[in-house]
């Protein structure tokens, strides 16, 4: 993971990944990030983050602290593949 300071003062953050122990390198993710206009409040994503972490669900859309519903403990049987 990389992050440089660009001209502008933004900044470029990317994530390289290698299948071939760093043999060759591939990008497979690229942010850039600049700093919130003055009396923007943003969006703080630190409680939707925590209960993804601790496996608890949110409301659809929703930042509300109160979860939902708790996760299945096995996911659904995918149906059979076509011969």
């Amino acid at each position: 993971m990389r992050y440089r300071l660009q001209p502008d003062g933004k900044v470029r953050q990317t994530v390289e990944t290698s299948k071939d122990r760093g043999l060759t390198w591939v990008t497979s993710f690229v942010g850039l990030y600049s700093k919130k206009p003055d009396g923007d409040p943003g969006f703080d994503l630190s409680g939707v983050l925590k209960d993804a972490f601790l496996g608890r669900a949110r409301p659809s859309g929703g930042t509300g602290a109160t979860p939902t519903s708790t996760p299945a403990s096995d996911p659904p049987a995918l149906p059979a593949a076509p011969e």
